[in-house]
């Protein structure tokens, strides 16, 4: 919960997509890297639903959501490169369409992309939820 957002997206896109579980020890997952190194595909904005006590909810480039969640702020948070109002559901639909990741907290945002289908859940920040786009399976 101490890191930045957009560091959760790119460890756990990594670990959902291309890491392989090798084994399980106690609560712990013993992860193994792919053979092969991913693809350098950057990655899409994030849209955040969030409460509004960080950011305003929209899309944000990954590099302007690093902003620590915690501890002192050293720069206002920005504005969204395009903002959602959280309350028009035809809205935040347009706004998911193509992005890599999608942080909900489900205490002040009840609407839901319908695009959420096309994501995976991969982690929950407190009460934040982090949603991960689905990849498709790479070879081997």
């Amino acid at each position: 919960d101490y890191d930045y957002l957009p560091g959760d997206v790119v460890f756990f896109d990594y670990v959902i997509h291309f890491a392989r579980e090798k084994k399980r020890v106690g609560g712990w997952s013993l992860l193994e890297p792919p053979a092969a190194r991913p693809t350098d595909e950057p990655y899409g904005d994030i849209l955040w639903l969030g409460c509004g006590n960080l950011f305003a909810k929209g899309r944000y480039a990954p590099a302007d959501m690093m902003l620590p969640f915690y501890g002192p702020v050293l720069r206002p948070y920005p504005a969204p490169r395009s903002a959602v109002s959280g309350t028009d559901q035809a809205e935040i639909d347009r706004a998911a369409v193509d992005v890599g990741a999608v942080a909900i907290d489900p205490g002040c945002q009840s609407l839901r992309p319908m695009a959420l289908l096309g994501f995976v859940h991969a982690t929950d920040r407190g009460k934040l939820e982090v949603w991960i786009r689905k990849r498709a399976p790479q070879a081997n």
